[in-house]
């Protein structure tokens, strides 16, 4: 754990506390909690490589990106996994 990781993430958490319309617009119902272990991880990475704790906004997207492919696409596609039969507006389609 880096102090520096640690004050630069905070002072995210105190952005996003302070504007969270802000965050509802960047990850949606997506797990903010997940999110800042994520850009923490990032940052970490940054710190250990870089010499630096800040994101930039490619690495920021791409934490979204991927908790968006974990948190919303997965689940869609088991449930459609699930579920053999489809109802379409053409009718009832069957998944096999």
């Amino acid at each position: 754990m880096n102090v520096d990781v640690e004050i630069y993430i905070s002072n995210l958490k105190k952005f996003f506390k302070d504007n969270p319309d802000q965050l509802k617009i960047l990850i949606g119902e997506m797990d903010m909690y997940d999110f800042f272990d994520r850009l923490r991880y990032v940052s970490e990475n940054n710190y250990d490589t870089k010499g630096e704790v800040e994101l930039t906004k490619s690495q920021i997207a791409e934490v979204i990106a991927i908790m968006y492919k974990e948190h919303v696409i997965k689940p869609e596609i088991e449930r459609f996994m699930k579920q053999p039969i489809m109802d379409t507006k053409f009718g009832k389609i069957f998944l096999n």
